[in-house]
């Protein structure tokens, strides 16, 4: 898992780095009408055997999986809620149905899911309830040929209406209007739509994502990653997707956003969200223009991929950009059997690269999207697991009382960030004149460890730029971990030492 988190007031928020999609979390905030027959099974003990298919039976601690921990299907940290009913997705394969077989107290009992079947069981045990809906999986994508033709080998920068709706919608909330940052509100863009939506601030959509949102912060990327799963007809309507089915985290197996259509299109209807989305068309063409042509997507493309040449390339990059975006960006990667697409949702640089040249300012502005666009490539050798996961071990690299200890809470997320945030020092040395180049990696520095808490990222990062700097022709960003993971295992052994002291 790979993402930044933001402090919350009473919570915190985390921007993703999605995978197939990537990184962790933990209840939905869906509300659709409960089922409307329940199985109540009475328990001994909170512990039952499940069974999908003809897969082997796997052990589900009832109490810990609920709260994403433990054994079982939620046990990534991730638990999908429809209506206080904890959601377990099945695979239904070729056929369209699968028995789901329950194993507790020397009983056995199964049903059958399919599309039009979804069996709900409540587990009992002493004064705790455990409620399930079992559903089939949502796939993520399903690309047509038309589109891989069309695709494949682009890179392209978009703002689509429904994706871009949605972000209208969480804007308007209390909760997230109650973070600095969240959303970006300082720009004539976000006057014209307090001006469009005023009004319309309790419209039944806007208190539902906000009741969403305080029910567990995270909800604001479960739904907001399923913005693409939807888009307008030429009628209006908002209709599925030809391409994306669901959005959200590893473990998600649904699509979150699907039981607030009828809001959406309410919503969609009475603010005439339409007519603001063709008025403001000049502001979203602006940003796609920026990121297509001054931004060098292709240039970061190409580096990463020399720079990673055993990476699995990418058919196709889609950057999905809002205007109100601010500083929750993620990216999501999607894969089939035949195609695989890098899709970072990413915020306008508004700002940045001030104190740098004219010709310096479209890299510092793009620092971000070059940020999330990384993840898609810079996984460690399997090799090196063991030795990461000795050296990066929490406890040293970041600040213990910071939200990025809490975040990058495990040694590959760690090393990961390290390397993601080093690699901007390394693009910059290809690609700057020596005073640009200092001013910007001094700046990245101050982020990383005054802003984000990564104690030690500037001595990392001088070393890896160091080992760039020498590298021997034709040597790559990835070849140099074994001798940076070793570096850092002297660094930290010295510093250690020195607090004994």
């Amino acid at each position: 898992m790979m993402f930044r988190r933001l402090t919350m007031p009473s919570f915190a928020v985390a921007s993703v780095a999605g995978g197939m999609l990537t990184a962790s979390c933990s209840t939905a905030g869906s509300v659709t009408a409960a089922p409307t027959a329940v199985d109540f099974i009475e328990l001994t003990a909170p512990v039952i055997e499940y069974r999908i298919g003809s897969g082997d039976a796997r052990t589900w601690s009832l109490q810990e999986n609920f709260n994403g921990r433990g054994d079982g299907p939620f046990s990534i940290g991730y638990v999908p809620r429809d209506n206080g009913f904890a959601v377990l997705a099945v695979d239904t394969g070729d056929a369209g149905r699968v028995p789901v077989c329950f194993t507790y107290d020397r009983v056995e009992r199964c049903y059958d899911v399919s599309a039009d079947r979804h069996p709900a069981v409540e587990f009992r045990h002493e004064d705790a309830s455990y409620p399930i809906v079992i559903r089939p999986r949502t796939p993520d994508a399903v690309f047509p040929p038309a589109y891989i033709a069309e695709r494949r080998g682009t890179i392209t920068v978009e703002a689509p209406a429904f994706n871009e709706m949605l972000n209208v919608a969480l804007a308007l909330t209390p909760s997230a209007q109650a973070v600095p940052g969240v959303v970006t509100s300082d720009t004539a863009y976000f006057d014209s739509l307090e001006a469009h939506f005023s009004g319309h601030g309790n419209h039944g959509l806007v208190e539902r994502l906000d009741a969403a949102l305080r029910d567990d912060v995270l909800n604001y990327y479960i739904l907001k990653t399923n913005g693409l799963t939807y888009q307008f007809d030429s009628r209006g309507r908002i209709v599925p997707s030809d391409i994306y089915r669901r959005g959200g985290f590893p473990g998600s197996e649904i699509n979150d956003l699907s039981s607030f259509l009828s809001d959406l299109q309410d919503f969609a209807d009475q603010t005439e969200f339409l007519e603001f989305y063709a008025s403001n068309a000049g502001t979203y063409q602006g940003q796609i223009d920026y990121f297509s042509d001054r931004v060098d997507l292709t240039e970061m493309k190409a580096w990463l991929e020399t720079n990673f040449p055993t990476a699995e390339p990418y058919d196709a990059i889609r950057v999905i950009v809002s205007p109100l975006m601010g500083s929750v960006q993620y990216v999501l990667r999607y894969e089939t059997e035949t195609f695989r697409e890098l899709q970072p949702h990413v915020n306008f640089p508004y700002g940045g690269g001030d104190n740098l040249s004219a010709e310096a300012r479209p890299l510092a502005r793009g620092a971000l999207l070059f940020t999330e666009i990384n993840h898609g490539y810079i996984a460690p050798p399997s090799e090196l697991s063991d030795s990461i996961e000795a050296v990066f071990s929490p406890g040293f690299w970041v600040a213990s009382d910071s939200d990025s200890a809490q975040t990058y809470a495990t040694a590959s997320d760690l090393f990961a960030e390290y390397v993601n945030w080093s690699l901007l020092s390394l693009y910059a040395f290809d690609r700057l004149a020596p005073d640009d180049r200092d001013a910007f990696i001094a700046g990245v520095v101050r982020t990383m460890e005054d802003r984000r808490d990564f104690t030690h990222f500037g001595r990392f990062n001088a070393r890896f730029l160091e080992l760039y700097a020498q590298r021997r022709a034709g040597e790559t960003a990835v070849e140099m971990y074994p001798a940076l993971i070793a570096w850092a295992a002297e660094h930290r052994a010295a510093k250690q030492n020195e607090s004994l002291l």
